[in-house]
Order: C-alpha cells, then sequence, then structure tokens
C-alpha cells in the first residue's frame, strides 16, 4: 500500500537529493550504491564461503539419500524388513540434516543476498569424488 502522497506532489515524487540520485548523471530515482567497508566486505566473503560448504554437504546428504532409498526398495523387494527399518531410520536422519542444512542456507541467502553455486566448488570433496 503506498502512502498518501503530499499536498502538490504527484503519484511516484521522489525529493531530489544525494540518496535519490544517480550521482554520476544526477537523474532522480536511482539509488548507488555506497562501497562497502572492510567488515561488511569480509562478511560478504564469509558468506559466500559458507554458502560454497553447505552446498556442498548438501548435494553430499542428497547422493547418501538417494543411496538410502534404493537400498531400503532393494531390502523391501527382497523381504528384509529389518535392513529395510535400518536404512529407513538413516534415510530420515539424513533429511533431517538436510532441512537444517537448508534452512542455513536460506537464511545465508536471505540476509546477504547471495545463491549457493550450482556446481560443486574444485576443492570441494563432492568434486574430489567425481573426479573434478
Amino acid at each position: 500500500m503506498n502512502p498518501e502522497p503530499v499536498l502538490g506532489q504527484r503519484e511516484g515524487y521522489r525529493p531530489r537529493g544525494p540518496a535519490n540520485e544517480d550521482r554520476r548523471h544526477g537523474q532522480p530515482g536511482r539509488r548507488v550504491r555506497a562501497p562497502l567497508d572492510a567488515a561488511a566486505r569480509s562478511d560478504l566473503d564469509q558468506a559466500a564461503y559458507f554458502l560454497t560448504l553447505l552446498g556442498d554437504g548438501r548435494r553430499e546428504i542428497d547422493d547418501r539419500i538417494a543411496g538410502y532409498r534404493g537400498e531400503i526398495a532393494n531390502a523391501q523387494r527382497r523381504g528384509d524388513t529389518c535392513h529395510a527399518d535400518r536404512c529407513q531410520r538413516l534415510l530420515q536422519d539424513e533429511e533431517d540434516e538436510r532441512w537444517d542444512l537448508q534452512r542455513m542456507i536460506d537464511r545465508l541467502e536471505l540476509r546477504f543476498g547471495l545463491r549457493v553455486p550450482r556446481k560443486a566448488s574444485p576443492g570441494s570433496a563432492t568434486a574430489m569424488r567425481a573426479g573434478h
């Protein structure tokens, strides 16, 4: 909901000033981000680093979840309910861990406006295992 315009102002009016001007062109309505100070830059770098680590961990958990689902299906076909139950418990633990990781990822992405890299980073365990 837009606030009511002040008498005499048209809709969409923005007062001129440093916060509402593009400093290079003097055009109203375009904001220029202030350069990040050293502390903010290091926070952003750490967030990107941890998003990469958490993304790698999530991919590894996804691989284990897929493996447990296959194990459960095979155990059920064989009629080995004991093994299927054990794998089901392990699967639940992995899904809980994935949920926790995803929650951390979501919060970092929301706070810093970053995204988890889609591919594994070159030094990650996922990439090393895949031979990259």
